[in-house]
């Protein structure tokens, strides 16, 4: 069996031949590419706060169907520490493609995201 997967037992020059590179290269890009590829921001510490998230923000009724119909995303944002725990968090420019929901400004904090249990604060004037 070994004799059989052996070096010695293959095309000779199976291992001595470089890989071929090609006669030209393309120097400009033929194709215009239409798809516009958009990475999410990073952005970190959104909110830090000492007090319970009651206190902090009022919940947001609209919103929170809206997740839990998928129809409110964060795209990007970062995380609000409120009260000792972390919570997902996004501003007004991190919402994506909110479908018939208008958007307000401030700091929209998300707890069981991504769930049919979601729920979203909405931290005004941060």
């Amino acid at each position: 069996m070994a004799d059989r997967v052996s070096p010695d037992r293959t095309n000779p020059r199976h291992m001595s031949r470089a890989p071929e590179r090609p006669q030209w290269r393309m120097k400009k890009v033929s194709l215009e590419k239409r798809t516009i590829y958009e990475n999410a921001a990073k952005r970190g510490l959104l909110l830090l706060e000492s007090r319970d998230l009651r206190q902090v923000a009022d919940f947001d009724k609209q919103a929170t169907e809206a997740c839990r119909a998928g129809r409110f995303n964060r795209f990007g944002g970062g995380i609000a520490r409120i009260g000792g725990r972390i919570y997902r968090a996004a501003r007004a420019r991190d919402i994506r493609r909110p479908r018939n929901f208008p958007v307000e400004q401030g700091v929209y904090i998300f707890s069981r995201e991504g769930s049919t249990r979601c729920t979203v604060h909405l931290a005004a004037g941060n």
